[in-house]
């Protein structure tokens, strides 16, 4: 601060003057610094797929006029920390900021400009969901009945490691045995896909397959000709 005396008019002016203080400075005092909380940031890019690789939330600032520093973006589930989401599943997100590093003086009063915040959690998870297995569904056999016990329906196969089970519609448990038929008519093959990696969805199906009636044999006709063996002459 600085003190000036003049005479101005015969009469004796005193004066103090503000040294060295910029004129944004009493801007810049009513801005509003403080620490950050979870609705000073936006989650998007938070839905995923299972495909083996290495999943991200994009994480930033809600708004044009909240400013901060450098943001870190961590994962949990529960309380276990998730260096690279991969597996199916929910992660909480936790974000910590860095302080803001705009110029004191440059801040503006309608502005919001963060402290350094460390682990606050977001309301928004990162999800990645199971995938769907690639299988090729059992499929029906084409079958006459012929007095035997006959598989019904020809096993599924998956590029992903499980296992089919399958059981008749009326039957309750499912095994691995492929259910069989004998006397001719409809059946219905329910089957499941349940894979060993749980990562991947189970999938399940119904066949309908028929066993038709035998076609009765046909029974050949013998002739037998007549021969005259009466003497002439």
């Amino acid at each position: 601060m600085k003190v000036i005396k003049k005479l101005v008019a015969g009469l004796l002016v005193t004066a103090m003057v503000l040294t060295g203080v910029p004129a944004t400075t009493a801007r810049a005092a009513e801005a509003d610094t403080r620490d950050a909380s979870k609705d000073d940031f936006r989650v998007t890019n938070a839905s995923y797929e299972y495909d083996n690789s290495v999943k991200s939330a994009t994480v930033d600032y809600n708004s044009e006029s909240i400013h901060g520093g450098a943001i870190t973006v961590t994962y949990k589930q529960g309380e276990t920390a998730v260096e690279s989401p991969k597996d199916a599943g929910n992660y909480d997100i936790y974000v910590s900021c860095a302080a803001d590093t705009t110029i004191e003086e440059s801040k503006l009063e309608d502005n919001v400009y963060l402290n350094a915040t460390n682990n606050i959690k977001l309301d928004t998870q990162l999800v990645i969901s199971r995938a769907d297995p690639i299988i090729i569904a059992p499929t029906a056999k084409v079958l006459t009945a012929n007095g035997e016990a006959q598989a019904l329906v020809d096993a599924g196969s998956s590029s992903t490691a499980g296992s089919f089970t399958y059981k008749l519609s009326s039957n309750s448990n499912y095994a691995s045995d492929i259910p069989k038929g004998t006397e001719a008519g409809n059946y219905t093959v329910d089957w499941k896909f349940t894979p060993s990696d749980t990562n991947y969805n189970s999938k399940t199906g119904s066949v309908d397959v028929n066993i038709s009636a035998a076609t009765p044999a046909t029974k050949n006709k013998i002739v037998v000709e007549k021969t005259d063996y009466t003497k002439h002459g």
